[in-house]
């Protein structure tokens, strides 16, 4: 009965309800449920993770700082099996027993509450080399859903065979990720982590056209999406509003994001089929190294020009006259007389100048 109890809950929390049924089949069967009571100390900020958990009641809080020395205190003798201090000097184990604790503990700054249904440790089924970045409290009496680590050895080399695709995708379609060195232990994540799994049905809008969106871009894993747009005209008869043309369709492996510089969109960026992308939203952007965010926004800006010149230049368009005319009147404080002088190609490289943007 308690692994079909596991079975469900691990299939509505977090991080496991994507997971691939057969890798998540034979995770319940090492899975405990036990109660705990209020003022137990599961692990402590710097312990090796030993366990994931997923709350089925009561409330958890994570600290941050605190005394980094005490955790390593021996343990109060003749309390080795207790899990709450019977006073204020005495120490006992924490519930993985790395550590200890006791009532005058200081574990640091509280900094997020977790409630039933949500999912914490799961670091230690990735990466049983890490050490825990915060330390968990039960501020309440709680029952929790125990994932040991040895319940997912097969999973953490999945989730690794996984993310080594993941990163090589994105090398080869993001600007600037290619030449980003493989963090070593004690180096930051690679950035990749920050680019999080987005899908799409058919019909989804990413950007309207003529609007200022928000920061974000996308690298697309399946699917295609279409580029429209709809030009100013006057309305025929019986029309509600104007049709768009395709001018664009773009498939596997394109980046396409939102203009930089706060600028209207050109273009409304639609679905055509139902996609997976990787996406990463502004508040993001300042956690990816500045040649990525750079290279990107680059490219997007580069990419937008082309498409409108594509959209707009369809022929000569008195260009030649121009040229004649300012062959002989050229003011030099004219921008626009300058431009007007330039070949297409040499345009867009000066249109995309940052003195111009």
């Amino acid at each position: 009965v308690e692994e079909i109890r596991a079975h469900q809950i691990l299939k509505e929390a977090r991080f496991f309800k994507d997971m691939d049924p057969a890798l998540l089949a034979p995770v319940p069967k090492c899975c405990s449920f036990v109660k705990e009571p209020n003022g137990l100390v599961l692990f402590r900020q710097g312990d090796p993770p030993s366990n994931c958990y997923i709350i089925v009641s009561g409330c958890v809080g994570f600290f941050i700082g605190g005394n980094l020395k005490s955790p390593r205190k021996p343990v109060t003798e003749g309390l080795e099996t207790e899990k709450i201090p019977p006073d204020r000097k005495s120490r006992v184990n924490t519930r993985e027993q790395w550590s200890t604790y006791s009532l005058e503990s200081k574990l640091g700054r509280c900094v997020k509450r977790a409630q039933a249904g949500e999912v914490f440790g799961e670091l230690a089924l990735m990466d049983d080399s890490e050490t825990r970045k915060a330390g968990a409290q039960c501020l309440d009496d709680c029952e929790l859903l125990v994932i040991p680590t040895a319940a997912f050895d097969s999973v953490r080399k999945h989730f690794k065979h996984m993310e080594e695709q993941k990163r090589a995708f994105l090398e080869d379609c993001v600007p600037g990720m290619k030449d980003l060195p493989i963090p070593g232990p004690k180096d930051p994540p690679h950035p990749a982590i920050y680019f999080t799994q987005k899908k799409v049905d058919a019909g989804h809008v990413f950007f309207r056209q003529d609007e200022v969106e928000n920061d974000v871009f996308y690298v697309l894993i399946s699917g295609e999406v279409n580029l429209i747009r709809v030009e100013d005209g006057v309305l025929k008869p019986g029309e509600k509003k104007k049709k768009g043309k395709v001018h664009l369709t773009l498939g596997m492996g394109a980046l396409f994001g939102s203009l930089p510089h706060s600028a209207k969109e050109p273009f409304t960026v639609v679905a055509k089929t139902a996609c997976e992308a990787w996406m990463v939203e502004g508040k993001d952007f300042g956690r990816l190294p500045q040649e990525v965010v750079e290279g990107v926004q680059a490219k997007i800006s580069c990419d937008t020009a082309c498409r409108m010149r594509r959209c707009f230049v369809s022929g000569k368009m008195g260009w030649d006259k121009q040229r004649r005319q300012l062959a002989t009147h050229r003011p030099k404080d004219d921008v626009a007389a300058e431009l007007l002088s330039l070949p297409a190609r040499d345009l867009k490289n000066k249109f995309l100048r940052p003195s111009y943007l």
